[in-house]
């Protein structure tokens, strides 16, 4: 039986590792919670992320790291970009030349203002094909065998057709593609979109204000592709308008188990930041994003992007959502 290892046991995580399994594939499901390892492996279940949902007895829980990653040619990564370097320094002494990895996770490293495939590069070798995986698929409608259809994305044809032949299955479908920069751009900033539509909805705007937001904070998404220099705009125009743009952003911004419009919708009601950090299990990506795109906008004086540096003020400078609404109408 072929065996790959998942590194990151939160929801998303632990959904993919169910689809390996579905088609027929060992699967060790890392995890740096030790509690959580032992209940995955008496309970099969994760209770903590994934409640509910019964585990293929073909998924093994580890929180061991040189366990996970034995023998296995496929390392698929879901740990949230925040903690993604330091996880990947502990993986360097056991990481083989041979091990493919592939990104599951959605964000932008702050400081270094990094992408996951370039992070990953740079901590176990620039030399090394990393391929992403992105498009609209909460973890939980995955469990639940939901059609749905993601993006391979690769520099290495072969590498996209190994995949799709691994993951593809009867409810997962996987399109590929060569815009590993533009497809990593818009994963990461539809999960800012999120959040300030969640932010006016949790403020009582109704659809045609959160519309307007999105097509303006969509205008400045397509700059920042440029920035991060990703392979031309002619394809950065198919990505976004395809399933890990535009497909992937109408999910995160309006599903109801969007966490990014949930943790929004908090502030927009009146909560600072700390107070809607304690009423969630843990802070989504776009709220880490936002602070990259701060960090984006100060190293690139030409970048304008008003209506996300004004989201930004919304959430971590206390500013009203006035403050952000009077910048929508500005020409």
């Amino acid at each position: 039986m072929k065996k790959v290892c998942v590194l990151g046991a939160g929801a998303w995580g632990t959904a993919f590792a169910t689809v390996l399994a579905h088609n027929g594939i060992a699967v060790n499901l890392w995890s740096h919670e030790k509690d959580l390892v032992n209940i995955i492996t008496k309970t099969r279940e994760n209770n903590r992320y994934l409640a509910g949902v019964i585990l293929d007895e073909k998924i093994h829980a580890t929180c061991l790291l040189s366990e996970a990653v034995d023998g296995v040619e496929w390392i698929f990564e879901a740990i949230p970009v925040p903690h993604l370097r330091k996880i990947l320094d502990e993986l360097k002494p056991h990481y083989k030349l041979f091990q493919r990895i592939v990104v599951l996770s959605k964000g932008i490293e702050q400081k270094t203002c990094l992408l996951p495939t370039a992070l990953i590069q740079e901590v176990l070798g620039n030399t090394l094909d990393v391929a992403v995986i992105a498009g609209p698929s909460f973890a939980r409608e995955l469990t639940e065998k939901q059609l749905t259809g993601v993006v391979v994305a690769s520099n290495d044809q072969t590498i996209n057709e190994e995949l799709k032949d691994l993951l593809e299955n009867e409810y997962f479908k996987i399109f590929m593609s060569d815009d590993v920069t533009g497809i990593q751009v818009c994963s990461a900033l539809k999960n800012v979109i999120a959040v300030g539509v969640g932010l006016l909805d949790g403020a009582g705007y109704k659809d045609n204000t959160k519309a307007f937001f999105m097509v303006q904070a969509l205008q400045e998404i397509k700059q920042i592709m440029h920035i991060f220099k990703s392979v031309g705009l002619q394809r950065n125009a198919t990505t976004l308008e395809g399933l890990a743009g535009i497909g992937d952003l109408v999910l995160t911004a309006f599903g109801k188990s969007s966490k990014n419009l949930l943790f929004g919708a908090l502030i927009g009601q009146g909560l600072s930041l700390e107070q809607a950090q304690q009423k969630v299990t843990c802070l989504p990506e776009g709220i880490f994003t936002l602070v990259t795109l701060k960090e984006i906008a100060h190293k690139h004086k030409t970048l304008q992007m008003p209506v996300l540096l004004a989201l930004y003020g919304c959430i971590y400078e206390n500013k009203s959502i006035s403050y952000l609404l009077d910048l929508l109408v500005c020409d």
